[in-house]
């Protein structure tokens, strides 16, 4: 128990943004060819180390949630800067989401990595860590 729900907890959360983009899923059909030509966010789920550590019958296990903010390449910089921002600050240093049961933490800051060409887009990845909590 406990990756689904975490998976959960965190995808209903970035639902809850409200940048008016749409998301493309993990392992739910994708855009290619198709993508909405004013961008979209991509969600790429990945639980990490197994369990950290058991203390008195807590576990814990770690991961991360990249969040790709997709514009059009060649639309200039800052409103996607901007759109990272946003998702950044949606998802704060020691925030708590729960699904099914499970609590999630968001263990640390978010991360705005260095854009990347994908075209026809410009990628600017937004890293959350995420850590859960079994006991």
């Amino acid at each position: 128990m406990g990756v689904a729900q975490t998976y959960e907890a965190l995808a209903q959360h970035l639902e809850g943004l409200g940048l008016g983009l749409p998301v493309a899923w993990p392992n739910v059909r994708g855009y290619g060819d198709d993508a909405p030509e004013t961008g979209y966010l991509r969600m790429t789920f990945v639980p990490l180390d197994g369990f950290r550590g058991s203390l008195g019958g807590l576990s814990v296990r770690t991961g991360i949630m990249q969040v790709d903010v997709m514009i059009p390449d060649g639309d200039g910089l800052v409103s996607g800067l901007q759109m990272a921002d946003q998702v950044a600050a949606h998802f704060m240093d020691g925030d708590r989401y729960s699904f099914g049961g499970q609590e999630v933490l968001v263990d640390g800051p978010p991360v705005i990595g260095p854009g990347i060409h994908e075209k026809p887009f410009y990628q600017i990845p937004v890293t959350i860590r995420w850590r859960m909590c079994n006991g």
